[in-house]
């Protein structure tokens, strides 16, 4: 004799109203400039949102979903804060992913890992 499984058992699909947020902050986030430290912050939030639409964890993602909304550009730049500058192509190719994923509900092959700049090997001749 089976055991009927137990809703907290179960994987519960995520809520609409949360996709449709998401997808309407990610939408947002391809128009954005920011410093560049500011779209690694972007990048880092992606890896939680994934991770919690993976997981169908729907309090992790709203804390992310909340998380990238004040990540966004702000109205006043302090003095000094440095350059601006549109979206980076990885983090496009992530957000571009994840709409994708989140529309249609089907998994496409992730676009390529993130590239940390200190981890690719320098030039040969650049030693000296």
């Amino acid at each position: 004799m089976s055991v009927p499984a137990r809703p907290e058992d179960r994987a519960a699909p995520l809520d609409r109203e949360a996709i449709e947020e998401l997808l309407d902050v990610l939408d947002d986030v391809q128009q954005w400039k920011l410093a560049p430290s500011r779209w690694e912050r972007v990048d880092h939030i992606l890896d939680t949102i994934v991770g919690a639409v993976a997981a169908t964890d729907l309090a992790t993602l709203l804390n992310a979903i909340t998380e990238l909304e004040l990540a966004g550009p702000v109205r006043v730049l302090r003095i000094g804060a440095g350059e601006v500058v549109s979206i980076p192509e990885s983090v496009r190719d992530r957000v571009n992913h994840l709409v994708h994923t989140l529309r249609t509900g089907e998994e496409s092959p992730p676009p390529p890992p993130r590239r940390d700049p200190a981890d690719s090997p320098g030039d040969p001749g650049d030693a000296h």
